[in-house]
């Protein structure tokens, strides 16, 4: 009897390890930030991108609409606006300069979460199956970031740096590029923008 018990608890022991083994701290890890990126909602908020030190956009997002203005390669705003009406499921250019719009027929698909989207598709693999691992946690921009890394192989990465607070993407990095995003909970430029339809 005895030494059936000792072998019940040997197999279950196998069992744990092999799990482990199996699994690892990586794969918890990334079901945790699948877990937590899935859970995130910001009410509203204004986005600007930059490639590689310069600004390629701006966004503001709500519940309810989506608007886009690029940057030239001067810096400046774009005078089109892209908008996307979330309720209405309708999408417009508006050109700020001649007060014009243009409706687009098409639908489109709602972004739960602009700024974590491609985060969410790297930690769940639709993009490409890419072996994760968890770097710990560094300064980036004044914030405490959480270091997530997404490889195929040693030239070909993708570095995640996702605010450890509020759990929004301040940077992305692969071997040939660098995205900075700046998310902007105050609404200093919610006035760029303003549209009449």
């Amino acid at each position: 009897m005895k030494k059936k018990k000792n072998l019940i608890v040997v197999i279950i022991l196998i069992i744990i390890l092999s799990l482990i083994i199996l699994f690892g701290k990586n794969f918890i890890m990334r079901q945790y930030f699948i877990y937590k990126i899935e859970n995130v909602d910001y009410d509203e908020y204004i986005l600007t991108t930059s490639l590689n030190g310069k600004k390629t956009n701006i966004s503001y997002y709500s519940d309810d609409i989506h608007i886009f203005r690029k940057y030239d390669k001067n810096g400046n705003l774009n005078n089109v606006m892209k908008i996307y009406d979330y309720d209405k499921n309708i999408s417009y250019e508006y050109n700020i300069t001649n007060k014009t719009y243009i409706k687009n027929k098409s639908n489109f698909c709602e972004i739960e979460n602009m700024n974590n989207f491609n985060l969410l598709s790297l930690l769940k693999n639709e993009e490409e199956k890419r072996k994760f691992i968890y770097k710990g946690i560094e300064q980036i921009n004044n914030r405490e970031c959480y270091i997530l890394l997404f490889e195929k192989d040693k030239e070909d990465y993708k570095i995640i740096y996702l605010d450890k607070e509020l759990l929004y993407t301040i940077r992305e990095e692969d071997n040939y590029l660098t995205l900075d995003y700046d998310l902007d909970f105050n609404l200093q430029e919610k006035y760029l923008f303003e549209f009449e339809l």
